[in-house]
C-alpha cells in the first residue's frame, strides 16, 4: 500500500507540473486543426498569380511601369489654422493636406520638399483663410472656393520661393466653426 500511495503522490505532483502545459498543447492542436485551410496548396498558388497578373496591368501607365504612373500624395500640414471669421463673431479651426498628384517617385520627393516649406508656406494660407466670408464656409460651394484661393495661395508662394508650382489640391482633413 506503501508504493501505492508514493505512486500516487508522484503523478499528482506530474501533473501539476506537466498538466497545464499538456492541456494548451492539446487545445493548440484542436484549434490549429479548426482554423487552417482544407485547399491544397496548388489552388491558392494559382488564384494568387492570377491576382498578380491583373494587379500588374490595372497598375501599368502607358509606357508600362509602374513607377511612372501617376498617383496621389497627401502631405498633411502639421498644426491647425484657428481665426476669426471676419464677417461675424464666430471662430474656426481648419486642419488641411497638400494633395501632389505626379509619378510615385516625383510625388514622394515633393512631399519631403514641403517639410521645408510648410513654415514659409502658413502666413499666406493664413492670409486666404482670414479673409474667408461666413457664408463661404458654411457652403460646399463656397468650401471648394476656399480650396481653390488656398491652392492658388501655397502654389505662388512655391514660386517666390524658387520652386515649381506642384500642389494640385488642398483638402480640409477638420473644418470647424465654433
Amino acid at each position: 500500500m506503501d508504493n501505492f500511495k508514493k505512486t500516487m503522490l508522484l503523478l499528482k505532483k506530474t501533473a501539476r507540473y506537466w498538466g497545464a502545459p499538456l492541456l494548451v498543447l492539446i487545445l493548440f492542436s484542436i484549434g490549429y486543426g479548426l482554423t487552417t485551410s482544407k485547399t491544397p496548396a496548388k489552388e491558392v498558388v494559382e488564384v494568387a498569380e492570377v491576382v498578380q497578373e491583373e494587379d500588374i496591368v490595372a497598375g501599368l501607365d502607358e509606357t508600362g511601369s509602374m513607377f511612372l504612373a501617376p498617383i496621389y500624395r497627401y502631405y498633411t500640414v502639421v498644426f491647425p489654422f484657428n481665426g476669426n471669421i471676419t464677417d461675424s463673431n464666430k471662430l474656426f479651426s481648419i486642419e488641411l493636406a497638400f494633395g501632389v498628384h505626379k509619378n510615385k517617385i516625383e510625388a514622394d520627393a515633393m512631399i519631403i520638399s514641403l517639410d521645408d516649406y510648410e513654415p514659409r508656406l502658413r502666413p499666406s494660407l493664413f492670409e486666404v483663410l482670414m479673409t474667408m466670408a461666413l457664408s463661404d464656409a458654411r457652403s460646399a460651394e463656397g468650401k471648394l472656393k476656399i480650396r481653390k484661393h488656398l491652392t492658388e495661395a501655397a502654389n505662388s508662394m512655391l514660386i517666390e520661393l524658387g520652386d515649381e508650382p506642384f500642389i494640385d489640391d488642398v483638402v480640409f482633413i477638420n473644418f470647424s466653426i465654433l
